[in-house]
């Protein structure tokens, strides 16, 4: 029984750090968003997948950060509006555009 109640407290006390994390915080002076809301999920070639991963990997990123680095870089290159995209976030991205 006194096992139960210290899993319990454990768990309070775990709930209570998560809950005191800010939904934001500053890296090199930016603010970062650390809560996504929306989820997708597709369908890829395994040769695609592997490409993503290769990418991610070299850029020590996630492969869904990954996936958000190149829809930003693409939506810029091609003068696609970004709501919620302020000008500063991944400001020194490249894209070239595909011809």
């Amino acid at each position: 029984m006194p096992t139960r109640h210290i899993l319990h407290k454990k768990r309070l006390e775990w709930r209570s750090w998560c809950a005191s994390i800010p939904q934001a915080f500053y890296l090199q002076g930016k603010l970062v968003s650390t809560v996504k809301s929306e989820v997708v999920s597709v369908r890829v070639e395994p040769h695609i997948k592997a490409a993503l991963q290769i990418a991610a990997e070299r850029e020590m990123r996630s492969l869904a950060n990954m996936v958000e680095v190149m829809v930003i870089a693409y939506c810029r290159a091609n003068g696609v509006p970004l709501e919620g995209v302020s000008n500063e976030t991944l400001a020194d991205v490249k894209s070239k555009k595909l011809s």
